[in-house]
């Protein structure tokens, strides 16, 4: 009956939705200080290279990672509206 409750039970449904938002929440702000340290580390190797320097390629690199976390980034928190908009719609719905 529990199992039967938690799944149709709105409150039960909310809990859950909320759940899936702080963990996305948690996850872009793991997002945001990923891109901040690749940021600084390319500022770094910025500072240290020329056109013709092999760390160049590290720099390149660098910043097709910062390319990635910023595209998961945009992914997490399109996914982090859409789950808000659901527990608002939820919430909103009579019982």
């Amino acid at each position: 009956m529990a199992i039967t409750r938690s799944v149709t039970d709105p409150s039960g449904i909310a809990a859950s939705r909320v759940a899936a938002v702080a963990s996305m929440i948690r996850e872009v702000e793991h997002f945001k200080a990923l891109k901040k340290l690749l940021e600084k580390a390319q500022d770094q190797f910025f500072e240290l290279i020329c056109a013709n320097d092999p760390v160049q390629a590290a720099y390149v690199t660098l910043e097709e990672a910062q390319d990635l976390v910023l595209n998961r980034k945009s992914e997490k928190e399109s996914s982090l509206d859409n789950e808000q908009a659901t527990l608002i719609w939820k919430l909103e719905i009579p019982d």
